[in-house]
C-alpha cells in the first residue's frame, strides 16, 4: 500500500536531497541487511542502508498504512465495484498498464487494488467526521464575522510576558504596540506594526483564532498566546458585522464540515480507531513519532527486536516494514545514498561554503529555522548539514558541465540593461506619463555592479533539474549502478527511459532559439539550487 502516486507524465523525480538516518537511533535491523540492495563501482549500499533511510523519512506513515488497512477492513465495508471502476479508470488512462503499475512503484494490480481499498476505508471514517450538528453550526455562526489584528511573534513567553507587561503601562496602547512589534517581533509583519490584515475563521491556527476573536475590540491579549510558531501577543483592531443565521447557513456547514474532516479532525479519529483496537509499539524511534500525532496513545513498555508493533489480533514485523517500505521509497531513498557516493568521490567538499548556505537559512527564517528544516523532514543539524552537502555537490556537478561563461553574462546584461532595453523603458515610461500615471525606469547600472544579480539568473536558466538528473544517470551509469531488486531496477530503467527522452526534449528546444535580440525562453524545471 504506497503512500502516493509518482507522476508518470513529468520528470520522476528521486528525492535527491534526502536526510540521512542513524542506524542505532531508529533501533531495529531488517533480516539479512548487510546483502547488496545496490552495487556500484562506487561501493555498495546495504538493505539496512537504505531501511534507516526509508524509515526515518516515512517508517510510521508505511506502518500506519498496514495497520489502517486491518483495522478499518473489520469495521467498514466498501463496494468492490467501486475499486473495479476506480483500476479501470487508471487502465483507461495508461494504455501501457504493466509500464504504469512497475513505475508507481506496485508489483501487481492486486497490489494496487489494496492501495485503493485503504483510501475508501480512510473514506469512510472522514465520512462520520463529516455530520455536521446544530451545536456545530450555532458556534461557527459565534465567529461568522471578520476581524482585523496584529501580533508580535517572540520565540518564548518570558519575552511575551514582558512586551505585555510594556502595554500594560503604555497610555495608547495601540501606537506602543505597534513600536513593540517593530523592536521585538520575529516574523514578516514586524515593519507593518505586527498587522496581519482581516481574517475569518479557519484561516489561522485555532490557538490564536480562539484568543482573537475572544478579545473585546481595542484590547491585547494578557497572557502569551502559543502556536506552533511561537509565543503571540494580539492586538484587536476591527470587528465585522454578523449576517443573518438563515442567509449563511449552507455556507457555515460547508465550513463546519471541511474543519471537522481536516487533517488534525482526521488524523486523530484514526489514532482513535487504531488505539481502540488495541494499538502498540515496540520501538521508541517510531513510538515518539507516533506521540506527536496522537494524544491518547499510552508510550508502551514492551520491546523487540523484530516486531514493530501489534494490534489485539496481529503483529506487524521489522521484515514486513521493510517489504511495506521499499515498492514506495527504496527506489528513490537508494538512489539519494549512492548518489551522495558518486559525487563525493568527483567533487571536493567545500565545509566552509556548505555552513554559509546553511547560515543563509537560519537568517532567514530565525526563530522558525528548526521548524522549517522539520517540515522538509530534516530534523537536526547533522541531517540539515548532509541535505546541504548534497545539494553543494549537486551545484558542483552542473557548474563543471554547463559552465557559465562571460558571454552568457554578457548577454543577459543586454537584454537587461543594453541600450535596446533602455529604449523599451523610456518607451513604456512616455505610455504611462501620458496615461497620468508613473513607472519607475530600470536604473542603468555598470556590469560589474549586477554581474552577480547576472550569474544568479543564468544558473537559473542553465542548471534546470532535467539536467541534474541527466547528469546522475550518466554517472551512476559510468558507475555500472545496479538495484539488486529486479523490480526496482526495471523501474528505475522505465524512469530513466521517460527522464532521458525529455531532457533531449529541452535540449532540442533550448538549441533551437533564436540567439541575437531575443529573450531565451524561460524554463519551467525547478533549478539545482
Amino acid at each position: 500500500m504506497k503512500k502516493y502516486f509518482l507522476a508518470t507524465a513529468a520528470v520522476a523525480t528521486t528525492l535527491f536531497l534526502g536526510a540521512c538516518s542513524n542506524k542505532n537511533e531508529i533501533g531495529m535491523s531488517v533480516p539479512n541487511g548487510n546483502e547488496k540492495f545496490i552495487t556500484s563501482d562506487a561501493g555498495n549500499i546495504t538493505k539496512q542502508q537504505v531501511f534507516d533511510k526509508m524509515v526515518s523519512e516515512a517508517g510510521l506513515s508505511a506502518l500506519l498504512d498496514l495497520v489502517d488497512y486491518d483495522v478499518l477492513s473489520q469495521q467498514y465495508e466498501i463496494d468492490q465495484t467501486e475499486v473495479d471502476k476506480i483500476i479501470d479508470q487508471y487502465k483507461e488512462k495508461n494504455q501501457n498498464f504493466d509500464e504504469f503499475l512497475v513505475t508507481q512503484g506496485f508489483k501487481d494490480e492486486a497490489e494496487l487494488r489494496q492501495y485503493i481499498e485503504l483510501s475508501l476505508y480512510r473514506q469512510k471514517v472522514a465520512d462520520e467526521l463529516a455530520v455536521v450538528t446544530d451545536e456545530d453550526l450555532e458556534a461557527a455562526y459565534a465567529k461568522s464575522y471578520e476581524i482585523g489584528a496584529r501580533h508580535i511573534l517572540v520565540a518564548d513567553e518570558e519575552t511575551a510576558k514582558e512586551i505585555i507587561k510594556k502595554l500594560d503601562e503604555a497610555e495608547d496602547k495601540e501606537a506602543t504596540f505597534q513600536e513593540l512589534a517593530k523592536e521585538y517581533g520575529t516574523d514578516g509583519t514586524k515593519d507593518n506594526g505586527g498587522d496581519l490584515g482581516t481574517f475569518s475563521q479557519g484561516q489561522m491556527v485555532s490557538e490564536f483564532e480562539d484568543a482573537a476573536y475572544a478579545l473585546e475590540l481595542g484590547t491585547y491579549t494578557k497572557e502569551p498566546v502559543k502556536t506552533q510558531f511561537g509565543y503571540h501577543v494580539i492586538y484587536k483592531y476591527f470587528e465585522g458585522e454578523k449576517q443573518p443565521f438563515e442567509d449563511i447557513k449552507d455556507e457555515l456547514t460547508e465550513k463546519v464540515r471541511a474543519q471537522k474532516v481536516s487533517n488534525e479532525s482526521f488524523i486523530a479519529a484514526l489514532a482513535q480507531k487504531r488505539e481502540e483496537a488495541g494499538f502498540t509499539l515496540m520501538n521508541d524511534f517510531l513510538e515518539d513519532q507516533y506521540l506527536e500525532v496522537s494524544e491518547t496513545y499510552e508510550k508502551s513498555k514492551e520491546s523487540s527486536q523484530s516486531v514493530v508493533a501489534k494490534i489485539n489480533d496481529h503483529e506487524y514485523t521489522v521484515e514486513q516494514l521493510y517489504n511495506e517500505l521499499v515498492p514506495a521509497y527504496g527506489l528513490s531513498d537508494g538512489i539519494s545514498l549512492i548518489d551522495g557516493k558518486l559525487l563525493e568521490k568527483k567533487y571536493p567538499v567545500d565545509k566552509k561554503a556548505i555552513k554559509e548556505l546553511i547560515d543563509q537559512f537560519k537568517v532567514a527564517y530565525g526563530t522558525n529555522y528548526y521548524a522549517a528544516m522539520a517540515q522538509n523532514g530534516l530534523n537536526n543539524d547533522d541531517e540539515i548539514y548532509e541535505y546541504f552537502k548534497l545539494a553543494h555537490l549537486q551545484d558542483a556537478a552542473l557548474a563543471e558541465a554547463y559552465p557559465i561563461t562571460d558571454e552568457m553574462l554578457q548577454k543577459l546584461y543586454d537584454e537587461k540593461y543594453g541600450e535596446a532595453a533602455q529604449a523599451q523603458n523610456e518607451e513604456e515610461a512616455e505610455s504611462t506619463d501620458a496615461e497620468g500615471t508613473t513607472e519607475e525606469q530600470t536604473e542603468v547600472k555598470s556590469f560589474d555592479e549586477v554581474k552577480d544579480e547576472l550569474e544568479s539568473l543564468a544558473r537559473q536558466q542553465e542548471y534546470t533539474q532535467l539536467r541534474l538528473e541527466t547528469l546522475l544517470i550518466k554517472f551512476r551509469s559510468e558507475a555500472n549502478f545496479k538495484f539488486a531488486d529486479e523490480t526496482l531496477q526495471k523501474r528505475y530503467e522505465t524512469i530513466v527511459a521517460n527522464i532521458e527522452e525529455q531532457a533531449a526534449a529541452e535540449e532540442a528546444a533550448r538549441n533551437a532559439q533564436p540567439t541575437d535580440e531575443q529573450t531565451p525562453v524561460e524554463t519551467n524545471q525547478e533549478t539545482a539550487e
